[in-house]
C-alpha cells in the first residue's frame, strides 16, 4: 500500500515531530525554564569554546616536553595573564579615557558629519538636480538613521564586551577541564557508538574540530594583525582616539565582508569632525590594510578551508544577526561550518549503509 511507503512513514514523523515541538511552543510555562537555562550557560559555554581552540595549540605544544596537561594549561594560564596584564598597565588607562572622551564626543561628532552632509548637498552643483528636495531628505534621513544604528552598535558591541568579561569569572575553570579532560569526554561518547560505525563516527568529529579550530584561531589571528596595522595607521595619519577605533576594527574584523565597513565607520566620523581629508586618510587607511590582509596574510593564516561561497556568508549573516544580534554575526559561520560538515558526513554514512547490504539473490531454482 502506498502509507507503507518510507516516504510517507518519514514525512509522518516529520509532520508530527514539528506539530509537537510548536503545541510545546504555545505552552510558555512548560519552555520558559529551558529557555533560561540556556541563555543562563550559553554565554559561558561560547567563550569557554573559542578559549579553547585558542589555548589548545599552546597547550599541545607543551605537551611536547611531557608535561602534565594540569601543569601545561596553568603555564599557559599564567602566559596569556601576564601579557593581560601588561597591555592593562601599557594601554588600560589611554583606552578608558579614549573611550570616555568618544562616547562624551560621539552626539557632537555625529552632528557635524550630518551638517557637513548637508553643507555638500546643497552646493549650487546639487541645486540643478530632478527633485532637489525629494534626494535631499532621503540623504539626511538615511545618514540620520545611519548614524543611529552606528551609535546602538558601538554601543551594543561595548556592552556585549562588558557583559562577557562578567562571564569571563566561570571561563577559566570550564576552560581548564575542557583542555585537560576533552579527550575522555570523547572517548566517553564515542563507547556509544556501535564498532561499525566507530570510524565514521571518529571522521565526523575530526572534521567538525579541523573546521571550527581552522576557522577560529585564523580569525582571531587576521583580527589581530588587522587591529595592529589600524592602530599603527591611525596613528600615522594622526586621527584621534586611534587606540580605541583600531580595537573595534579589530572586533568587526571578525564579521565576514561587511566587517571591515563597519569598522572604518566610527573612523570616517571623526575624521569629519576634524575635517574631510582626515576621514579620507582613514578611509585609505582601511582600504590599504584589506589589501596587505587579503593578498598577504588571509591565504596564509585562514586560507579557503571553508570554501562557503560569498552570497551563503551574506545570507547566513542577515540570519545571524536577526536571531542573535552581533554575536550571531560572530558565531553563525563557525555554527554553519560544523553543521555543514557534520550533515555531509551523516550523508556518505547513509550512503555507506545501502552500499554495504549484500545485493539480493534474482536466480530461480
Amino acid at each position: 500500500m502506498w502509507f507503507s511507503h518510507k516516504f510517507f512513514k518519514y514525512a509522518t514523523a516529520i509532520i508530527l515531530t514539528l506539530l509537537i515541538i510548536y503545541l510545546l511552543g504555545k505552552i510558555e510555562f512548560f519552555l520558559s525554564p529551558f529557555y533560561r537555562f540556556v541563555r543562563t550557560i550559553s554565554g559561558p559555554l561560547v567563550a569557554t569554546g573559542i578559549a579553547y581552540y585558542i589555548l589548545r595549540p599552546a597547550v599541545h605544544f607543551l605537551d611536547r616536553f611531557r608535561l602534565p596537561r594540569a601543569l601545561s594549561i596553568l603555564i599557559t594560564y599564567a602566559v596569556v595573564l601576564t601579557l593581560i596584564i601588561l597591555f592593562s598597565s601599557f594601554a588600560g588607562s589611554i583606552l578608558s579615557q579614549q573611550l570616555a572622551s568618544l562616547l562624551k564626543e560621539l552626539p557632537g561628532i555625529i552632528r557635524i558629519a550630518q551638517d557637513m552632509a548637508l553643507e555638500i548637498i546643497n552646493e549650487p552643483a546639487f541645486h540643478d538636480l530632478p527633485y532637489q528636495d525629494v534626494i535631499n531628505q532621503k540623504v539626511m534621513e538615511i545618514l540620520s538613521n545611519l548614524t543611529q544604528n552606528l551609535t546602538k552598535l558601538i554601543i551594543g558591541i561595548i556592552t556585549k564586551v562588558t557583559n562577557i568579561g562578567t562571564t569571563m569569572l566561570l571561563v577559566p575553570f570550564i576552560l581548564f577541564y575542557f583542555l585537560k579532560d576533552d579527550r575522555k569526554i570523547v572517548l566517553n561518547f564515542l563507547q556509544y557508538i556501535p564498532k561499525k560505525r566507530l570510524a565514521n563516527v571518529k571522521k565526523v568529529f575530526s572534521d567538525i574540530d579541523t573546521a571550527l579550530s581552522s576557522y577560529i584561531v585564523g580569525q582571531m589571528l587576521v583580527a589581530l594583525f588587522i587591529g595592529v596595522m589600524m592602530f599603527a595607521g591611525y596613528m600615522l595619519i594622526g586621527l584621534k582616539y586611534a587606540l580605541i577605533l583600531a580595537i573595534f576594527a579589530m572586533i568587526t574584523s571578525l564579521i565576514p565582508y561587511f566587517g571591515p565597513w563597519i569598522g572604518v565607520l566610527p573612523a570616517i566620523f571623526v575624521g569629519l569632525a576634524t575635517n574631510p581629508l582626515m576621514a579620507l586618510k582613514a578611509l585609505i587607511v582601511m582600504l590599504v590594510v584589506q589589501q596587505i590582509d587579503n593578498n598577504l596574510i588571509s591565504p596564509y593564516v585562514v586560507g579557503r578551508r571553508l570554501d562557503i561561497h560569498p552570497v551563503t556568508v551574506m545570507l547566513l549573516l542577515l540570519g545571524g544577526i536577526s536571531i542573535y544580534g552581533f554575536i550571531g554575526l560572530l558565531l553563525i559561520i563557525p555554527i554553519y561550518a560544523a553543521l555543514r560538515v557534520t550533515i555531509k558526513n551523516l550523508y556518505t554514512l547513509y550512503i555507506s549503509k545501502f552500499e554495504e547490504k549484500p545485493p539480493k539473490n534474482t536466480t530461480t531454482g
